[in-house]
């Protein structure tokens, strides 16, 4: 009981705007203080999801600036997606192991297999959805990302972002979305 009220304390204290602030500064030490605060079994299904979503920002922007963490975090992203597999949509725990299979691509671990697992992934989320934004940004994330034999094309992935992001601004607020915000980029 104790552990869920310290949870509960350090979750409040992160708010989204407040997350969104330090995303838009480049402070993503901020993130990580976030994510370490709290035991992701002791959240609820709600924080949980919360949880994931900057997890899932916050493992590439780890690994992007080479941040000694970030192998502990890739690791602590594929346990937490398979923890929350049962909670969230089919089409969201897709795309999660598409991003998931990219970043090992980003960290040369079995390149080729898990470059296939992205896609497949990604092709999945978005069969299983094509309504959610997650699997539509993976959409956009592979054809973005991937070379043009591979069915890269940066004309594409713009489409992909461009309708994640108004189905983003239909179906949630917006005011402090870090996802949001990197898509209306290609705007």
């Amino acid at each position: 009981m104790l552990l869920n009220c310290v949870c509960a304390i350090a979750q409040a204290q992160f708010a989204d705007c407040m997350l969104f602030d330090a995303y838009q500064k480049e402070n993503m030490q901020v993130w990580a203080d976030y994510l370490n605060s709290s035991s992701f079994s002791s959240l609820t299904t709600t924080e949980q999801h919360r949880y994931l979503d900057y997890e899932y920002g916050y493992t590439a922007a780890a690994i992007d600036m080479n941040r000694a963490d970030a192998m502990q975090r890739l690791d602590s992203f594929a346990l937490h997606i398979e923890q929350a597999s049962s909670t969230l949509p089919s089409a969201t725990i897709l795309a999660y192991r598409s991003a998931l299979a990219a970043y090992r691509v980003k960290v040369r671990q079995s390149t080729i297999s898990n470059a296939l697992r992205s896609f497949r992934y990604a092709e999945q989320a978005y069969e299983a959805d094509s309504l959610n934004p997650l699997a539509i940004t993976m959409q956009g994330n592979i054809r973005y990302f991937a070379p043009g034999i591979l069915g890269g094309n940066k004309k594409k992935a713009q489409h992909y972002f461009l309708r994640a992001a108004q189905i983003y601004r239909q179906t949630t607020d917006t005011t402090c979305s870090w996802q949001y915000h990197l898509l209306r980029q290609w705007e």
